[in-house]
């Protein structure tokens, strides 16, 4: 269910709902990681989500075992 909710959800306005991440700074982070304003979690490509997860020290595995056990 969670899944889908953030495959839909643009970066932009993911990273704007994280505490003290407000527009301004997602938007250097965004510029930093190369991903375009308009994308969304779901279309990032290989590298933007591996850029996107290394940014922030999420673990692949991590995100296969949430992924499984939604």
């Amino acid at each position: 269910m969670y899944k889908e909710v953030i495959y839909n959800m643009k970066v932009f306005e993911l990273l704007k709902s994280l505490p003290r991440t407000g527009r301004v700074n997602a938007d250097k982070i965004l510029k930093k990681l190369k991903i375009n304003y308009c994308k969304k979690m779901g279309g990032l490509g290989k590298n933007q989500k591996k850029n996107f997860l290394n940014y922030f020290h999420i673990e692949i595995t991590k995100i296969f075992w949430i992924m499984q056990n939604d």
